[in-house]
């Protein structure tokens, strides 16, 4: 376990310990609300295939359709192509929005390529058929408190 630098969206930096540095497959990164003390945690995140999971069983590499059964309907998502392109954004009140704290999933898609329609700095659905045939993954999962 080592408290470090590492990079954060927009050309960002920001301190974290992070858990398993020469492991890739467990590798955890944890930002404190009280970095001084390191108590309380901001965000802990995953983004390599590994052990990590929800307790719905949602890991990195999960596709789309699956955190939709898990959060048993749609939700919303930003377009692909920028710093926080995929990142959900609204869970519209299903099951994963009710939790002790905020989980954020950032998905891309699977082959690289994706239609015009679904990027850009905006809100697209899940269940937009454009995103089904993108196909994407969770390549990333955040938990965040306040």
């Amino acid at each position: 376990m080592v408290f470090k630098t590492i990079p954060a969206p927009e050309g960002e930096t920001v301190k974290a310990t992070v858990v398993f540095q020469h492991d890739a497959a467990r590798r955890v990164e944890i930002v404190w609300l009280d970095e001084a003390r390191r108590r309380r945690p901001a965000q802990i995140s995953v983004s390599s295939k590994g052990p990590w999971r929800t307790p719905e069983g949602l890991a990195v590499g999960s596709r789309l359709q699956a955190v939709e059964a898990a959060n048993g309907k749609p939700f919303l998502l930003y377009g692909f192509g920028w710093d926080y392109g995929g990142t959900t954004i609204g869970w519209e009140d299903g099951k994963l929005q009710h939790r002790p704290c905020r989980l954020l999933l950032r998905f891309q898609p699977r082959e690289g390529a994706y239609p015009e329609e679904l990027e850009g700095e905006r809100e697209l659905r899940s269940d937009l058929e454009a995103m089904r045939t993108a196909d994407p993954e969770v390549y990333e999962m955040i938990l965040m408190w306040d």
